[in-house]
């Protein structure tokens, strides 16, 4: 969802800008993003809903609207992006995400233009907050005396950063991209010398004398006639510096041009050719078949953000590479990849990093790389807007990772892969999630037949259903069976199910050196906070099959309500399983490796074991309920 001021006041959602209804209910809104988040009086919004005097039963009119502005978001499930129009006193606040109001983002990137060290930076932040315009500010309200005010002090904003956008071509000595920022608002504010000063030095120093010469000629006879005033003293000093050809004001040095034509202009950074930054497919991918066609459907619908998530070991970075090379030429401008967990052994690459890979696949020579995190997203976000572009961004640890990555074309998709459910990504930029299950049980026997071969499989299919329970349908822990059975063609398929029934042996079995289960699970573990790793090593040590908060507080010492806390990470993490309302169950492969991790509680012979009211449900006959194991 997405508030906007700068044009037509209106409200985006998923399903298209919502009906505002009439033009009170459109000035209430304005009025109250104006001042997002904090109380706005009943009689400030009364003076921004009439033009004149407000009639005697103004206030009622004002909470009919704002009942019916209420309803309205409602209905369009506004909670969900923590927006609330609530009643304070005698005073109404519309709480909502700053990041949804198109307001405050233009004041977020005016602030980062102004702090950029290198003007070329600061340019492209400008141009962004720029486009984020799409007319007159606060268009389609009443001309109320508050709402005249707002617009014109938003206007003189967005003046204001026009004039700067200008200043930093003309500092890196692009004076004609200078003269064209500034000329159309030089038309639209004849009467505003400090944009015509500005406009004639820059078509001077462009090499545009004459139009500059005429710009001056044509101001000062519009201010004879408006205002009966000469022109300043600023606009005279641009006319005298155009009319005397010897006289330049200092400029920066143009960037080096080719060494083959000293007079050629270097040209603007614009995509080379298709990018291609994904790895290789992944041989021998198998199953997926009603993911891949929803991912798909995903891509059909609309561009956006595709979030696919699921466990450790899913194959969720198969499945979108797979289906990336698939579907290729749904993205001729080129499809880019980003594995933001990092290279094993190295630290997670930094947005800016990731970022500098991107321009240069799309084109960018690396000295026009802005230096800035800031500055790079700009730039590639300007490159993207009219590119039918795919990134790919892998195993994405937490939401704000991803958003500075994001591409802003309207024709370009983003799949992110993640552990973890990033609500926070579906909150702020819809996000849509793509969840894989376990495979089914045909899919799972057709993973193990890859490496043992149908007729071997269809020889024992008990046995077969039993390494797919014991992998949990998880791709990476059948293609490990199936290796095993690849490289055995001898034993039958009981043997090996039977190795791997033994709890203590059944994760070395499934690693095949860097690609196994316990790899995956590591790197889901090392990523929990400290509290979370300890109460799911806890969880791991008993065994119940299902717990509760109040089992779980019992286990590590804590409220009922912190460990509710801690469960919901887990689970939001793939690494716990909520199967009712208040009830989770740990998987076993998960179980197993938290007990193998390095132990963040007290020694296991000092926590005392759980009295049988603490466990929910009861222990399996399979696995009796000792007391807590010495080796974990």
């Amino acid at each position: 969802m997405e508030f906007r001021l700068l044009g037509t006041v209106s409200v985006g959602a998923a399903s298209g800008d919502l009906d505002l209804g009439p033009v009170k209910r459109r000035s209430l809104l304005a009025a109250l993003l104006l001042r997002c988040n904090l109380p706005v009086p009943v009689d400030h919004l009364t003076d921004a809903m009439w033009e004149d005097e407000p009639p005697p039963r103004a206030r009622g009119v004002v909470q009919g609207h704002v009942s019916r502005l209420r309803t309205l978001l409602a209905e369009s499930e506004a909670e969900a992006y923590g927006i609330q129009l609530v009643t304070q006193g005698t005073a109404y606040v519309l709480r909502c995400p700053e990041s949804l109001l198109d307001l405050h983002r233009f004041t977020e990137l005016i602030s980062l233009a102004s702090a950029q060290p290198e003007p070329h930076d600061a340019a492209l932040m400008y141009q962004e907050a720029l486009a984020l315009w799409q007319g007159p500010a606060l268009t389609g309200v009443l001309l109320s005396p508050p709402l005249q005010t707002a617009a014109q002090e938003l206007e003189d904003r967005r003046l204001e950063a026009v004039t700067k956008l200008a200043d930093c071509w003309a500092t890196l000595g692009e004076h004609a991209r200078a003269a064209s920022v500034l000329r159309p608002e030089a038309e639209a504010y004849p009467l505003r010398e400090s944009l015509s000063a500005a406009l004639v030095r820059s078509l001077y120093l462009a090499g545009r004398r004459s139009e500059g010469l005429d710009w001056f000629h044509r101001t000062r006879r519009i201010l004879s006639e408006e205002l009966g005033i000469d022109p300043s003293p600023d606009l005279s000093a641009a006319y005298v510096m155009a009319l005397q050809a010897e006289t330049r004001l200092p400029a920066a040095p143009a960037a080096p041009a080719p060494a083959d034509d000293d007079e050629a202009e270097p040209p603007a950074p614009a995509p080379r050719g298709e990018a291609d930054l994904l790895p290789r497919a992944p041989r021998g991918f198998l199953g997926r078949k009603d993911e891949r066609a929803r991912l798909t459907a995903l891509a059909d619908a609309a561009p956006g953000v595709v979030l696919v998530t699921g466990p450790a070991g899913a194959g969720k970075s198969a499945l979108a590479v797979r289906w990336a090379h698939d579907e290729a030429a749904r993205f001729p401008d080129g499809r880019l990849y980003a594995d933001l967990r990092g290279e094993p052994g190295e630290p997670a690459p930094t947005p800016h990093t990731v970022l500098r890979d991107f321009l240069r696949a799309l084109g960018v020579p690396p000295q026009d790389v802005p230096d800035g995190a800031a500055g790079a997203g700009a730039l590639f976000r300007r490159l993207c807007a009219d590119l039918r572009l795919l990134v790919v961004l892998d195993n994405a640890p937490a939401s704000a990772q991803v958003r500075p990555l994001l591409p802003d074309g309207r024709n370009c998709l983003t799949v992110v892969t993640s552990t973890r459910r990033l609500g926070g990504l579906v909150s702020s930029d819809q996000a849509r999630r793509l969840p894989l299950e376990p495979l089914a049980g045909p899919e799972s026997r057709t993973v193990l037949a890859s490496g043992a071969g149908a007729a071997r499989i269809d020889a024992d299919p008990g046995a077969a259903d039993e390494l797919t329970a014991l992998c949990a349908g998880l791709p990476s822990a059948l293609r490990a069976v199936a290796t095993r059975l690849a490289d055995a063609p001898e034993r039958p398929l009981r043997d090996i199910a039977d190795e791997l029934a033994d709890p203590d042996r059944r994760l070395r079995l499934l690693d095949v050196e860097d690609s196994g289960l316990r790899t995956a699970l590591a790197r889901s573990y090392e990523a929990l906070p400290p509290d979370t790793a300890a109460l799911l090593t806890a969880l791991a040590r008993h065994h119940a099959p299902r717990t509760d908060p109040a089992a779980a507080a019992a286990l590590t010492g804590t409220t009922a309500y912190r460990a509710e806390d801690g469960l919901d990470v887990l689970t939001d993490a793939h690494l716990l399983v909520r199967t009712a309302p208040g009830h989770w169950e740990l998987p076993d492969l998960v179980r197993l490796y938290a007990r193998e991790a390095q132990p963040l509680l007290p020694a296991p012979a000092d926590v005392v074991p759980l009295p049988p009211l603490f466990l929910v449900g009861r222990p399996t006959e399979e696995e009796p309920h000792p007391a807590p194991a010495t080796d974990a």
